[in-house]
């Protein structure tokens, strides 16, 4: 009777058991799918959004900067280039207005392509336009000014056909600037070539450093095999004395050939040390300085656009 009890038992727990854990490894799934569906239509359900089409424009340009103060900027896009495709924006300002969200939501979504393509349109309309240095970032401004950049023949072109024959005078470009860099003297005294790459003498400074690692390097080295070779009573053995001796000797000598490039280097530099020295005058135009921002690594944004960091 024990032994049917037994047996019995031990069918019921293979039964169980594996059919617990199948249950249990169903329920992160689902619980997975049911948070991605939630975060995917969190900011519509904070606002309720229509489809797009329900309302005028001024409607959806509203709906669009709700969207893009809760962040939501790619929803930002997608709403808002619907509406282009309905033509909803019969006005230019209200056009103007929807493609510079499109353009700002897809540089803040790391998508420059088409951000460059929203921009050019929207310059198109008016190459005139400027972002409001208040509401955006300096880089967004910066990106567009590249963009105006790049295609300033088509630009001009609409101009002129617009009306305006003179063409626009590039702006002048800064006057050219001196850098003075000043040579402190301690710097001579500092050993491994600090007077000589001061000087601008990186080879010689560089010969110097290599130079006095290695004499240096042996130096400590000898020091330490010379100790190695006494004995526990502090003193050598025949057979150890003569490698103790020749250790020593490379010790010392290692020695003064560091303290000799050391001087050395120390006396050269002083010879070669100006105070001062002016570097050759560099020009940044506004040009270069756009196009060190807009060419810069990848630009990254807070969720709304309101900072950037590098």
């Amino acid at each position: 009777m024990t032994a049917r009890l037994a047996f019995a038992l031990l069918l019921f727990c293979l039964a169980f058991v594996p059919a617990q854990a199948t249950a249990q490894a169903n329920v992160p799934e689902t619980t997975e799918k049911t948070t991605s569906a939630a975060d995917e239509t969190a900011s519509e359900e904070r606002l309720s959004l229509p489809p797009v089409g329900e309302g005028d424009a001024e409607d959806e340009i509203r709906r669009a900067k709700n969207l893009y103060d809760y962040g939501n900027h790619q929803k930002v896009v997608e709403r808002l280039e619907r509406a282009l495709d309905l033509q909803m924006f019969t006005k230019t300002d209200q056009k103007q207005e929807a493609l510079a969200l499109i353009g700002v939501s897809s540089l803040i979504l790391g998508d420059e392509s088409r951000a460059g393509r929203v921009f050019l349109d929207l310059l198109r309309l008016d190459p005139d336009f400027r972002l409001n240095p208040v509401l955006y970032p300096p880089a967004i401004i910066d990106f567009v000014e590249r963009i105006r950049e790049e295609n300033q023949e088509e630009l001009q072109a609409i101009l002129m056909k617009n009306g305006q024959e003179e063409p626009v005078e590039p702006e002048e470009p800064p006057p050219a600037v001196q850098i003075v860099e000043k040579h402190p003297y301690y710097i001579n005294f500092i050993p491994f070539g600090a007077g000589q790459f001061q000087n601008d003498q990186d080879a010689k400074g560089a010969l110097f450093l290599s130079a006095e690692i290695v004499t240096l390097g042996v130096n400590v080295t000898s020091f330490f095999v010379a100790r190695s070779l006494e004995g526990s009573d502090g003193k050598y053995s025949a057979s150890n004395a003569r490698q103790a001796r020749d250790w020593t000797i490379a010790q010392y000598s290692a020695l003064g050939a560091f303290v000799l490039l050391a001087v050395g280097g120390v006396i050269d530099a002083a010879l070669n040390w100006k105070p001062e020295v002016t570097l050759e005058p560099s020009v940044q135009t506004e040009t270069t300085a756009k196009s060190s921002v807009s060419t810069s690594p990848i630009l990254q944004f807070d969720a709304t656009g309101a900072s950037i960091r590098f």
